[in-house]
């Protein structure tokens, strides 16, 4: 038997009523004391049956039988233990009672069936196709919950490496609990890796010119974030997606500011993500006007070189030209690389 509650808050007010009882108690019009309590008791009986309604009281009965739903992470994060995911599922199950059921769900950025209720487990790998390019949570809780059947006791077995990067755990956890069932999460230990997952990369134009360029790499976690600074080095620029004058941004210059900065920069994008970006603040700033035709004719009408190094606003900036303080090798490469572009 299992008691759940859809709106708790409602309880509190146990106390407030057994305290207006107490008060007007000696206001009851009766002069014989059985008669009294007994008004009493059959007002505390009314008052309690409507506090229970508004807080959506409810009792579950079921018998000795259980089910078991196993939700298994095979995200990219995990890639490397598939089998000890199936190996677990197996020496687990052999505990369970004859009548009991067992459910097993993969998940990754969406959730699907590997099998449904039954109290014979046939469960020796992965037939499913799963995106394993994120790791859901919540949905996978989900999922979960609603395969439950009404009439056995439920328990929910989740099995992660905890890296989330879409929905939100502690929500769906909550939501569990709140039905009854019984929630445990099972650790899988991480193997560290130098290895970066890349979904998707786009090649500046001015590669195929053969001209160097900065590496930007957009991010959905703090922990993406500092392996993108492992290639990249510090300082660099954090940058949050979809948020106007650069709110929640802000330059790392070690591993502390980054891990604050991108925690605060996810909050604020409403699409979870940040670009992490080289920073070349303290860099000279050199400028160089180019004239060009319609025939790709080119010509350096100035070249001007600004006294302030960057992260000083042009505008607010001495400029002096021509350049003076660069050598000639530096200035041809440079005035080469603006032809170029």
């Amino acid at each position: 038997m299992s008691i759940s509650f859809e709106n708790p808050w409602y309880l509190l007010l146990i106390p407030v009523v057994a305290l207006f009882l107490i008060i007007t108690q000696r206001f009851m019009f009766t002069r014989e004391k059985g008669s009294k309590i007994g008004q009493i008791v059959i007002r505390s009986i009314l008052f309690l049956a409507l506090i229970l309604a508004l807080a959506g009281f409810s009792v579950k009965f079921t018998g000795r039988k259980t089910t078991t739903v196993y939700l298994l992470d095979v995200s990219d994060s995990v890639r490397d233990s598939k089998q000890d995911l199936i190996n677990f599922v197996n020496e687990s199950a052999k505990n369970k009672k004859k009548s009991d059921q067992v459910v097993v769900i993969a998940f990754g950025e969406n959730a699907k069936m590997e099998q449904f209720a039954s109290e014979n487990l046939a469960f020796s790998g992965f037939q499913t196709d799963v995106n394993t390019g994120a790791t859901n949570l919540e949905d996978a809780v989900k999922v979960a919950i609603a395969e439950l059947p009404k009439d056995t006791a439920g328990r929910v077995v989740l099995i992660t490496d905890g890296n989330e990067n879409e929905g939100t755990l502690k929500s769906a956890a909550a939501e569990v609990i709140a039905s009854g069932c019984t929630f445990e999460i099972k650790k899988i230990e991480e193997n560290i890796s130098d290895e970066v997952y890349v979904s998707d990369m786009s090649i500046p134009t001015e590669v195929g010119i053969g001209e160097k360029f900065n590496i930007e790499v957009e991010v959905e976690s703090v922990d993406d974030a500092l392996k993108a600074v492992e290639e990249i080095g510090y300082p660099v620029i954090v940058r949050p997606a979809f948020t106007l004058g650069g709110t929640g941004g802000g330059i790392a210059h070690n591993k502390e500011e980054l891990i604050e900065i991108a925690n605060h920069g996810l909050d604020m994008s409403f699409i979870n993500q940040v670009l992490i970006d080289e920073s070349v603040l303290g860099w000279k700033e050199i400028e160089f006007e180019v004239m060009r035709d319609k025939e790709d004719t080119c010509i350096i009408v100035c070249t001007m070189e600004n006294i302030d190094p960057m992260g000083i606003h042009t505008g607010d900036s001495v400029v002096v030209a021509p350049i003076q303080n660069l050598c000639d090798e530096t200035i041809q490469k440079m005035r080469d690389a603006s032809i170029k572009i």
